[in-house]
């Protein structure tokens, strides 16, 4: 397994950003979730969050859970790869502090990319490369995706573990409004173990192997999208209405159950 350090609490590698204007007209809301770029191509409006999108994902990967080296760190503390130029990517941002407090503080605290092999991007998908015996008679076809980059941090476990359904909302209707065959992933067993907790429709196929450039075993799974979208209770009208949506930030709530008070405290 990846190597976490635990002496790096949650709130160590959320970053806060200044985008008070993504709470603009909802005052009330404490999360927004949506596409903040498409490939190299930022939406505008979303340059900060594209900024701490990254810083995110550099100190998890390469702070708290050490699946990357520290060298693969940008001078301006974001990591990007080359599968980030055909990638859609997603972000939650999160809004605190109560409605009327003058200085609210937003943080990144989720994020998650598909990585896109179509036309234009014609390239093996990641999970192809690790795992080549198992696409040798069969690649992966055109249009597919993989899902990657996938981080979901917060100080209240009851939140964290909310968080992936506003991304994976994100990621279904995109998958599903533009006709992608199939997707991948590629996790360790604990994270698959996890997925099929949640309700995941997943499909084991490859076994876990030493993958050097996550620096752990991992394996390979395809998800079903369809089924996924109806495990999340997802309609055709939502669906519809999420793709209407598509490049403009939601705003999500989690269950009454799971909401943190807008004040909440941060502390791990």
């Amino acid at each position: 397994m990846s190597s976490i350090d635990l002496k790096v609490r949650n709130s160590d590698v959320i970053p806060e950003i200044d985008v008070p204007a993504v709470f603009a007209g909802n005052a009330e809301a404490s999360f927004a979730v949506g596409i903040i770029a498409v490939g190299a191509d930022i939406v505008p409006g979303a340059e900060e969050i594209y900024r701490g999108y990254g810083i995110l994902r550099a100190k998890v990967y390469a702070e708290q859970t050490r699946m990357i080296d520290p060298t693969l760190v940008h001078e301006d503390g974001t990591e990007t790869d080359d599968d980030d130029k055909r990638s859609i990517h997603f972000a939650v941002v999160e809004n605190i502090g109560l409605p009327t407090d003058e200085q609210r503080i937003q943080r990144v605290v989720g994020s998650l990319r598909l990585i896109l092999k179509d036309k234009e991007n014609p390239a093996p998908l990641p999970i192809e490369e690790f795992y080549p015996d198992v696409f040798a008679d069969s690649p992966a076809e055109l249009p597919s995706t993989e899902a990657s980059r996938f981080i979901c941090r917060h100080e209240d476990p009851r939140i964290q573990k909310w968080l992936k359904w506003p991304l994976f909302e994100g990621a279904v209707s995109y998958i599903l409004a533009h006709g992608l065959e199939r997707t991948f992933g590629v996790v360790e067993e604990p994270v698959e173990a996890s997925l099929k907790k949640s309700g995941l429709v997943v499909t084991r196929i490859a076994e876990p192997r030493y993958v050097e450039e996550y620096g752990a075993a991992n394996l390979g799974f395809e998800v079903d999208t369809s089924r996924l979208a109806q495990t999340m209770g997802l309609t055709a009208q939502d669906l519809r209405q999420m793709q209407a949506a598509e490049g403009k930030l939601t705003y999500p709530a989690p269950p009454q159950a799971v909401k943190a008070p807008k004040a909440v405290a941060l502390v791990s």
